[in-house]
């Protein structure tokens, strides 16, 4: 939705004009890509932080 929300939402005298898969643009697919990685990417970096020994480890191989 973050994707579709800023490739711009069509709007033609005040409502909405598109169809139901409007949103579905190679965009925003790529753009809610990029977020659930970076989303792991925090969670492993926090679970670097918090952790320690094989489990650490295990997420500086992730990361």
């Amino acid at each position: 939705m973050l994707g579709a929300f800023l490739n711009g939402i069509p709007v033609a005298d005040g409502r909405f004009s598109g169809d139901a898969f409007t949103w579905f643009t190679p965009f925003s697919m790529f753009t809610g890509l990029g977020l659930m990685v970076n989303y792991t990417l925090l969670g492993c970096c926090w679970l670097i932080a918090k952790t320690e020994g094989d489990l650490q480890r295990r997420f500086y191989r992730i990361v």
